[in-house]
């Protein structure tokens, strides 16, 4: 993976995704996957979160240049690990990310 960052902050009740926002750092890629996160994931199940994988969020994007491919797994990695947390009861200490 390259250095780039996505953070997603959501609001979740009854186990659906009600508001999410993002803070993204790196490629115009990343920016673009983080949006387009935000767009997909607002108003979906947790449970459906838990299994997106890379060829959905390439589809959601238009499609990536396959330099531009790892952005889809940093996708999904950040869109899984917010699950996992709803799912675990963690809330992420975000402080130490550039910009805050």
């Amino acid at each position: 993976m390259c250095g780039d960052q996505i953070l997603l902050s959501a609001q979740i009740r009854d186990d659906v995704v009600s508001r999410i926002g993002f803070e993204a750092y790196g490629c115009s890629a990343s920016l673009a996957v983080a949006s387009i996160l935000t767009e997909r994931l607002s108003g979906m199940p947790v449970r459906d979160i838990e299994t997106i994988q890379a060829a959905q969020v390439i589809e959601w994007s238009g499609g990536l240049s396959p330099e531009q491919q790892h952005v889809a797994a940093l996708g999904v990695d950040v869109a899984q690990r917010l699950a996992n947390n709803y799912r675990n009861g963690i809330h992420e200490d975000v402080s130490a990310l550039p910009g805050s």
